[in-house]
């Protein structure tokens, strides 16, 4: 049992990505190889994206997608959506922190500026109390990401990838309901951020020895 409670606790094996780099001295054939693949993977990380928020707006009440058979197909979606996201992770977890970073400089500038100073339409604007709470709160997301920025893929363990799957789902579920103080789907996001973000700094340090094998073996 422990040694099962080691193992979901140490970084998955995945492969190492090959980016796009500058002076590539790879055959044409190989480089054009290599960028489908990065395509294929952005319009899959995008079509699991359109699934998981497809399956929790049609489970939100009232919702009268997919006819009488709207439950099992949303859950169905979801559940398909859960487990891709949990198997790549590693993979999109970089481009998280990307997507947070220019929604916490909007709210920079509306706590700087004033919620007049993006949008004409009083509709749009976002009240500098809101905005200064939202900043906070995407401020202690990226820091709670930002140790899965610095390496590629990320060395995501199976709490890791359950915390952030499930931080992005929860995040679609308070997108779908109206906004109320406290915005309990979004504690709940970060709050399993935070229990996998104290896991990772209570581990161990892992000996170089066993690092260089999991490189090896990457």
């Amino acid at each position: 049992m422990n040694r099962f409670f080691r193992r979901i606790l140490e970084p998955a094996k995945t492969s190492p990505s090959d980016p796009f780099r500058w002076g590539d001295t790879r055959s044409t054939d190989e480089q054009v190889a290599n960028g489908f693949l990065i395509a294929g993977g952005i319009i899959a990380g995008f079509a699991v994206l359109f699934l998981a928020f497809g399956g929790i707006q049609s489970l939100a009440p009232g919702s009268a997608k997919f006819g009488t058979h709207g439950t099992g197909v949303a859950w169905s979606m979801l559940g398909a959506a859960a487990i891709l996201m949990v198997w790549t992770a590693h993979r999109w977890v970089r481009f998280l922190a990307a997507f947070l970073a220019p929604a916490a400089f909007k709210l920079i500038w509306v706590v700087i500026f004033g919620p007049s100073s993006l949008s004409f339409r009083a509709s749009n604007q976002i009240p500098r109390a809101l905005a200064v709470e939202g900043l906070l709160y995407l401020l202690v997301v990226i820091a709670l990401i930002w140790r899965f920025v610095r390496e590629r893929p990320a060395p995501t363990t199976f709490v890791d990838r359950i915390a952030l799957t499930f931080f992005v789902l929860i995040t679609f579920e308070q997108i779908t309901i109206p906004y109320h103080f406290p915005p309990v789907p979004l504690i709940a996001g970060a709050l399993a951020l935070l229990i996998a973000w104290c896991i990772y700094r209570w581990q161990p340090a892992q000996p170089r020895s066993n690092a260089a094998d999991d490189s090896d073996m990457a």
